[in-house]
């Protein structure tokens, strides 16, 4: 046992002596420690963007397939209730979730209750997953009017029940 102890005492002793004549000083040890810097740096970024596409981040692509090709969902938004900018917000609130929104103007009225999504090319697919996304009432004021003239997929229409919508819930 004694001798098991003196062997660690001069094991310990051998390690510190080399460790003494290992050590690194000057502009070599900088060097090595703004790498190593850059290296957990470079580390960190790979985790956070990384970390992104596991928890919560939303990167669904709304697409529809016309003639074998995939194609953004095409929206078109109406202010039907005359609040300035709410046509400027959904677009960009569209946009951000993967939609092709292609124009955006005032309505013919602004008496417009509730906010409709309409379906112009009889893929009901494509004004579902709309309303979904604004948070429109998929049951009640999705509605189809297929128009084959018309070259939008989507058309939604803003009401004056705006304020319940996901673009405004913040």
């Amino acid at each position: 046992m004694v001798w098991l102890l003196e062997r660690i005492g001069v094991l310990t002793n051998s390690i510190n002596e080399s460790d003494e004549k290992k050590q690194v000083s000057g502009p070599i040890n900088t060097l090595l420690n703004i790498s190593i810097l850059l290296l957990l740096l470079l580390l960190g970024y790979f985790i956070y963007s990384g970390v992104g596409k596991f928890f919560g981040s939303d990167n669904t692509v709304h697409t529809v397939k016309q003639d074998g090709v995939q194609r953004l969902i095409q929206v078109k938004i109406y202010n039907g209730c005359g609040v300035k900018g709410l046509g400027e917000k959904v677009t960009e609130y569209l946009r951000k979730n993967k939609f092709d929104v292609i124009e955006s103007e005032n309505y013919s009225s602004f008496n417009v209750e509730e906010t409709l999504v309409i379906d112009n090319k009889g893929v009901m697919e494509n004004a579902n997953k709309t309303a979904e996304v604004l948070g429109v009432n998929t049951k009640k004021n999705v509605s189809q009017n297929i128009n084959e003239d018309f070259l939008l997929d989507v058309i939604v229409i803003i009401g004056k029940d705006y304020k319940n919508l996901k673009p405004f819930a913040n």
